[in-house]
């Protein structure tokens, strides 16, 4: 099914002249947009962007299909002008986010600056909190949304969710360790099998073999520290007291530490975050724009690569 944004997105590109161009006008990332015109190029069955040109050049069907693209957008915007008169949502209200440590620090301060100027009416607090302790946090109406990764996953007839972003994972290990010599090299996962690692309290080795890249390998690292935060885990792996295992965004948010990061040779090495709400009682019009306002912003800027 074509979404809009895929054509949001393929219309910023035309009218801005490249991806890089595109993202800066919607506020996404270029891989983002990118992502979104390959999204519409698989859904219609063609080519519609010549990539070899810079500026970047419509194909035939490109020219003939954004013609189509812009009165396809231009007819939602009509429609929901139109409506809008009968069916405002309420924006004015507290909306309460449950968050963990690197969201807060590396994705949400983004959203909250977007929030005071698109939605100065709407109040936001936040709690940082445990997985679990979010899930029964949401069901019991203390939150109203929540940011969470993808493992252990949500029962899908409790909870909704939407995906924001893929990070991922990183080793981390001390300048004088034998594997920071070849830190441009991506590490032979099967490697990790064979070694005590420092874990993040998520990385937690009952839920472990539920992530793709631990069910491949068959197996999961021993955990010789677990702490609660990733600049602990940072600050023991630069003190020599152990290899980290850990994602990027905690890494790009963190204070600089002398460590050496290594990414890990498997294409499932990555984990994702997605938006969550329960399904025990209905979003609030208040809770639903922030939901839609992360979707159309999903992406944490210190991950952002354009």
């Amino acid at each position: 099914m074509m979404e809009l944004r895929w054509l949001e997105s393929f219309v910023a590109v035309v009218d801005q002249g490249g991806f890089l161009q595109a993202g800066a006008h919607l506020g996404l990332s270029q891989p983002t947009v990118s992502g979104h015109v390959k999204d519409l190029e698989k859904a219609l069955g063609l080519v519609l962007v010549d990539r070899r040109s810079r500026p970047v050049q419509l194909t035939p069907a490109g020219e003939k299909f954004v013609r189509h693209a812009r009165l396809i957008l231009a007819e939602v915007d009509a429609s929901l002008a139109d409506i809008g008169r009968y069916s405002k949502p309420n924006t004015r209200g507290v909306v309460t986010i449950g968050t963990y440590p690197s969201a807060s620090a590396g994705y949400l301060p983004y959203v909250l600056r977007l929030t005071r100027e698109r939605y100065p009416e709407i109040e936001i607090v936040l709690e940082e909190m445990a997985g679990g302790e979010m899930e029964r946090a949401a069901e019991s109406g203390r939150f109203d949304i929540f940011l969470r990764q993808s493992e252990p996953p949500l029962s899908r007839q409790r909870f909704g969710q939407e995906l924001l972003w893929r990070e991922a994972f990183l080793v981390v290990v001390p300048p004088d360790h034998p594997w920071a010599t070849e830190a441009h090299q991506r590490l032979d996962p099967q490697q990790l099998l064979r070694t005590r690692m420092i874990m993040t309290g998520r990385f937690q080795p009952e839920s472990l073999l539920g992530h793709p890249l631990w069910r491949d390998l068959g197996g999961y690292p021993e955990v010789e520290h677990r702490v609660q935060h990733p600049q602990s885990l940072l600050a023991l792996v630069e003190a020599g007291a152990g290899i980290g295992l850990t994602t990027e965004l905690p890494v790009a948010v963190s204070r600089k530490h002398d460590v050496v990061v290594r990414r890990i040779d498997h294409l499932s090495a990555v984990r994702e975050v997605f938006v969550n709400w329960s399904l025990a009682r209905p979003l609030t019009d208040q809770a639903k724009t922030m939901v839609e306002l992360m979707m159309a912003h999903p992406t944490p800027p210190p991950m952002r690569h354009d």
